[in-house]
């Protein structure tokens, strides 16, 4: 192999990833809901064949406290305002044999619960 020769990246390979789940929209959208719900992620929203959730994230008190111990300012204002939130998204499309499942958001975690739950899904259904 040539080193002018593509090399995916995660990014990439996450990002061209599939899956078809042999469920139909409404069925795969519960079966996902329930799996992220056991991983502390709440519902924001849902539709009939979407939904995205999301689980707060707090500040790295290790971090503040060394940035603390180096200036009490900065520490501080990590503190106060360095949380944020996870959010994952999926959409599930009808194709023949199931739903094909797309994930999009911003928690790497989120996704990779996701793709595991699709993983699953179609394991079991083979072994039906």
């Amino acid at each position: 192999m040539s080193e002018s020769q593509y090399h995916p990246t995660s990014a990439a390979a996450e990002q061209n990833w599939s899956a078809v789940v042999p469920l139909p929209p409404s069925e795969a959208i519960d079966s996902a809901a329930g799996r992220l719900l056991r991983e502390q992620f709440s519902l924001e929203s849902r539709t009939e064949n979407s939904a995205t959730f999301f689980r707060d994230q707090g500040p790295n008190v290790a971090l503040g406290c060394f940035l603390m111990l180096l200036f009490i300012l900065p520490g501080l204002i990590y503190l106060l305002l360095g949380s944020g939130a996870e959010r994952v998204t999926v959409m599930l499309v009808p194709e023949q044999g199931g739903s094909r499942v797309i994930l999009g958001g911003n928690s790497w975690q989120g996704r990779a619960i996701l793709r595991q739950w699709a993983e699953d899904t179609q394991r079991s259904a083979a072994g039906h």
